[in-house]
């Protein structure tokens, strides 16, 4: 009898897809306003979101900011 893997389900590729286009909005966008708009919109379909903080890294100072 052969086994064949199960396939994800339909809301684990979508949490998957959405996780990824979270990636990809962080990476695309300069300035942090575009980031935090864009993210406000996509985690919410994989996650309960009610604040979204962005900590930034300054190399030259090895900081963090919020």
């Amino acid at each position: 009898m052969d086994h064949v893997a199960p396939s994800a389900p339909a809301d684990d590729v979508e949490r998957y897809r959405t996780l990824l286009e979270v990636a990809e909005s962080i990476a695309r966008h300069v300035e942090v306003g575009p980031v935090i708009h864009d993210l406000a919109h996509r985690l919410p379909r994989v996650a309960q979101v009610n604040v979204i903080g962005l900590s930034l890294y300054h190399s030259e100072r090895r900081t963090m900011r919020l």
